[in-house]
Order: C-alpha cells, then structure tokens, then sequence
C-alpha cells in the first residue's frame, strides 16, 4: 500500500474510496456504453466488450486518484484559491514558501540540533551550500527585532525571538518565509503549543502582508514534526486554512495558498483528504469573515 492509486482502499476510509470508486464507474460506464453503441452502428464488427468495462475501470480510477491527491477551493467572493495537496514541498514550487523554525533559529544539521530528515533540515540541504551561508541571511532578516539572551550552556544559539517571529530570505532566488513556531531547550529538544502555533500563523499572514508580494504561498503542515505539538495532521490543515481565511478579511495579501502533505504523512497517517476537500469547501463558502478586531490567528480545534 505505498501507492497513492491503492492506498486509499485499504485505509480506515477504505468505504468512502470504495464509493467513490463504484460512483465514478457508473458514470464512466454510461458514456462509454453510449460511445460504443453509436460506434457499432459504423461498424458492427466491432467487439464493445473491452472498452465497456476496461475504459470506464480506468477512468473511474483515474478520477480517484486525482481526489486523493488533490483539493482546491476558491474563497468566496474572491479571486483566492486554497489548495491541499499530497506531495513534496520542495517540488516546483509555485511563489513563496513557509519553512517553520525554532525560536532561536537554529540551524546546525551537520552538529545534530537539527534533524536532516524535517522540513528545515531538507530546506537547508536544498537551497544552501553550507549552513553559515544560511545564518548569515538569518542574521540579516532578524536585525532589530527583539530578544532575550539566553545562559543555559546550549551548544546553540543564544538569542530567543518570541514564538511567531517572521524572517525573510531569498536563497536562490526563492522567497522564504522562516516562522519560529517552537523553543528549543538546552537539550536540543523542540517543544511548541496549539495555541502558540495558531498565534505564529496570525502573525505569518501579517507579515507577508507587510513584507511580501502578492503570489502564492506554499506552507507544510507545521508543526506535526519535531516541534513535537500535540495536534492531529488532519486538525493542524483545518486551522492553516481558517487561520488564512481570516487573515484574507482584512488584507489580500495572496492569491493562492498551497498546504502540502507529505505523501508519508498521508499514507502512515491515513488521512481522509476528502474529508478535509469537504471541510474547505465549507470554509470557503459559509464561513464569515473575521471582524476588525479579530487577529486572524484562527480558533483553536
């Protein structure tokens, strides 16, 4: 089951693919049954039987397959779309993207603090030839904001940004947008909290509004990873599409948001990505936007 053609109708919502699939079928099967009518009367040798049941087989799987790999919505009375998407992060991204960090942004792979396989460390490995290179452009994006020193005898970094603090770098010619979501105790050990998250995502969007362009955003599932934050993958995606609805209200700062899961996420997780199709769907059309004083943080789950 490492396919996502397969996957999904051997997962815990394996009745919901199952549906699906017999729907699509059907509906398949009622054109290709009428082409293969229509063809018979040119030709009457024809044999129908392989297209009848193969062809619509085929399409009703391929249709699947797009379900489970991806879901977009246009906000309402907009020209915003969100998307939920299974695949890599890293892969032709479309716009700015958002790499979540811990609040003293460090950045040692190499030393061990951060670990080569999460989304920082995959980011760094990509778009940076050494890790100095990367402290560097952290130095400059984080100049003049605040922090708190910290004496603790870390083999880290010493200064502490507050949870939420935004910086700016452009590696290879690629907007990033690095959120520090997380602290990171003398151990080496990240630990963040729901609401600490939903508040780093209110300040995410004010910042992009203020400091960046208007195009798309692509941004993981934060926080399910080494930031060790109790919240369900499934749960995190809903608060990243109403945390960014509710920052839509007040400013338009993005036209397209991209929320990437991680094909093995997806498949050890067993997520219902239709369940979460739905959910936006709702968001997008029914959900009313925040007034002027709300943060556009989101709600907690």
């Amino acid at each position: 089951m490492e396919s996502l053609w397969i996957a999904p109708y051997f997962s815990q919502h394996w009745k919901h693919a199952w549906l699906n699939l017999g729907r699509n079928f059907l509906f398949h099967l009622g054109y290709i049954w009428l082409l293969a009518r229509v063809a018979s009367v040119s030709w009457p040798s024809a044999s129908e039987s392989w297209c009848v049941v193969v062809l619509p087989l085929l399409f009703a799987m391929w249709s699947n397959y797009r379900s489970t790999s991806s879901v977009k919505h246009r906000l309402k009375d907009t020209d915003v779309w969100i998307e939920i998407k299974i695949g890599d992060l890293f892969k032709k991204v479309s716009g700015s993207l958002v790499v979540s960090a811990n609040s003293t942004f460090d950045t040692s792979v190499s030393g061990g603090i951060i670990s080569a396989d999460s989304v920082q460390g995959q980011f760094t490995n990509k778009y940076y030839d050494n890790e100095a290179h990367l402290d560097r452009d952290l130095e400059t994006a984080l100049e003049g904001e605040k922090f708190d020193s910290i004496e603790d005898g870390r083999n880290g970094k010493k200064k502490r940004y507050a949870i939420g603090t935004v910086a700016k770098i452009q590696p290879k010619e690629q907007t990033v947008y690095m959120v520090a979501i997380a602290d990171m105790n003398e151990n080496g050990i990240a630990t963040g909290s729901p609401d600490g998250l939903i508040r780093s995502l209110g300040k995410l969007w004010h910042y992009i509004a203020e400091h960046g362009e208007i195009k798309p955003v692509t941004v993981p599932v934060l926080g399910t990873g080494s930031a060790r934050i109790n919240i369900k993958r499934e749960d995190m995606v809903k608060e990243i599409v109403r945390s960014f609805i509710a920052a839509c209200s007040e400013k338009r700062f993005c036209d397209r948001l991209a929320i990437i899961i991680s094909k093995k996420d997806y498949l050890q997780q067993e997520m219902d990505l239709q369940m979460l199709g739905s959910h936006l769907q709702y968001l997008c059309q029914d959900t009313s936007l925040k007034g002027k004083g709300d943060t556009g943080g989101g709600r907690a789950v």
